[in-house]
């Protein structure tokens, strides 16, 4: 039956592939549709043979930088996320991390090539495009115990470490190995952000060098061919994951319904102090490494920020105070938006497999691909208005919290769902109660992975398709070499991730008290 089972999964899955190959097809043989840059898949095709001997050299130099990225960005996560949960206030770094990652890695792009040297400037970046994903993650998977399990290891004479060992390093290898999924095109993304900076060979170099002449079926090409180096990377960890065997770590508590109430009852003044707490050691941490790495008229220390934010007229600050409000509105919008498709077609994928390759395919796109280069199209598809903002948002939110979602849907234990089953044959019951509220921490683990990143989105897409917001003022003060401005815009754009990370860390903690580690 299960082998009957797969054979009925592989031809679904060969089916949809086709299926897809042939409306890229149509859609890129019609100009009307394709909007004379999005080329058929045999113009494509054609063009990925004639350059066929041109791609060794550009993938062999991006994939070097992109391993070395993806080495030493998961290793700095892993370890980052064990002291984390062995030393608790430490965490309160979190803010400090959640702040790098909220600064558009473009703007990072000359700082870091200036202050290294040219290889170890795109390791950097490349290890830089990972970490805060693999860290989250792991986290979520450390977290993911239930107590029950945590009080039978200390009343048998077991302590912290002992919980550690046994209970919370088993529970979080899922969730690591999610993570390896969801930073497998980030680092290929950061290689290929390094490269724009200057390099003789890579994809991104190739990518740049084929935008400026204009020859789409090159430029998608190159696409194709990123996505495809990141769907391999994500298709081997899901392999590795799916011949390991995982014990699960939930009890039946999952059988209740959650109480949104409960997840107000720790104390909020704890946590205000946390977030302060967390508010000043990122300000100490920027003044250092500000002072390490300094940039001459480039880099800034927080006094200088604050500082030249004092120094606005009026009207410059009451503009930068409207420009403030367009993209927090349109941008919180995105995020809920992009994390319900991300949750829907999680559950769709959950439960037709066959149906991924309309959902992967266009998200490893987007996801090796620079959003720089993917915004032209979406302009010229929607025109420049709020909805190119929302697509552009959605792209850059969507892969991380659709591949979290997906586990936290796949990590409900059989035996609850065994159990379920006894009294019904339908999916739906065993869905919405056992598999759906398993999933909740990782929905909110995908939020706090989502709002770094639907900022950057939002800023891109304002500046090159609506110049609005806080993304038009972002990038004519680039113009205008005004790094006071830059730099403000990244702070107030950091401090916005940092504390409503806090929050949704704050509700995570307490959807971890119902599903998971009591002491979380």
């Amino acid at each position: 039956m299960t082998s009957k089972k797969a054979i009925l999964s592989h031809k679904g899955l060969l089916i949809s592939l086709a299926l897809m190959a042939i409306v890229w097809e149509i859609v890129g043989q019609n100009e009307l549709l394709g909007h004379g840059t999005f080329p058929s898949l045999s113009g494509i095709c054609s063009q990925l043979w004639r350059d066929r001997f041109d791609y060794t050299a550009h993938i062999s130099a991006t994939l070097q930088i992109a391993l070395l990225g993806f080495i030493f960005g998961n290793l700095f996560s892993i370890s980052l996320a064990l002291m984390f949960v062995l030393f608790r206030p430490l965490r309160l770094l979190m803010g400090f991390l959640t702040a790098v990652f909220s600064i558009p890695l473009l703007l990072l792009v000359p700082i870091v090539s200036l202050s290294f040297d040219d290889t170890i400037s795109k390791i950097v970046l490349a290890s830089m495009a990972v970490y805060y994903q693999t860290l989250v993650l792991l986290l979520t998977g450390l977290e993911s115990v239930d107590g029950q399990l945590i009080d039978v290891v200390l009343a048998s004479g077991g302590g912290k470490w002992m919980v550690f060992r046994k209970l919370r390093m088993r529970a979080s290898l899922p969730a690591l190995l999610t993570g390896f999924r969801v930073a497998a095109p980030a680092a290929l993304l950061g290689a290929m952000l390094g490269e724009f900076a200057g390099a003789r060979w890579g994809l991104g170099v190739y990518l740049l060098a084929s935008t400026a002449q204009a020859n789409p079926e090159r430029v998608w090409g190159i696409c194709v061919v990123s996505a495809g180096l990141a769907a391999t990377g994500y298709f081997l960890f899901g392999y590795i994951e799916s011949k390991l065997s995982f014990t699960s770590t939930t009890s039946l508590r999952l059988l209740t319904r959650p109480n949104l109430n409960r997840y107000f009852n720790q104390s909020v003044a704890i946590s205000c102090l946390r977030a302060l707490a967390a508010f000043c050691i990122t300000l100490v941490m920027w003044g250092i490494i500000a002072r390490v790495f300094k940039v001459p008229f480039i880099t800034k220390q927080p006094i200088e920020v604050f500082r030249y934010l004092l120094s606005l007229s009026a009207e410059d600050r009451s503009g930068l105070l409207t420009a403030l409000r367009q993209t927090l509105s349109i941008g919180g919008f995105g995020l809920l938006v992009g994390l319900a498709i991300a949750f829907i077609l999680a559950v769709v994928v959950f439960l037709k497999a066959e149906w991924s390759p309309f959902v992967l395919m266009p998200t490893f796109i987007s996801q090796t691909v620079p959003i720089v280069a993917l915004i032209p199209l979406i302009v010229l598809t929607f025109g420049r208005g709020t909805t190119t903002i929302l697509v552009v948002t959605v792209l850059a939110t969507f892969f991380p919290s659709f591949v979290t979602i997906f586990q936290g849907l796949r990590s409900c234990p059989k035996d609850l769902i065994d159990l379920t089953r006894v009294y019904s044959d339908s999916r739906w019951p065993t869905l919405f109660k056992i598999q759906i509220p398993s999933a909740f921490p990782y929905l909110l683990a995908s939020t706090r992975l989502a709002i770094p990143r639907v900022l950057l989105g939002v800023l891109l897409a304002e500046y090159l398709a609506t110049r609005t917001g806080l993304g038009a003022l972002f990038f004519d003060a680039r113009g205008k070499l005004d790094f006071g401005l830059i730099w403000s815009i990244c702070a107030i754009t950091a401090a916005i991730s940092t504390v409503f990370t806090h929050l949704f860390q704050f509700l995570e903690s307490k959807a971890f008290a119902k599903y998971g580690s009591q002491d979380a």
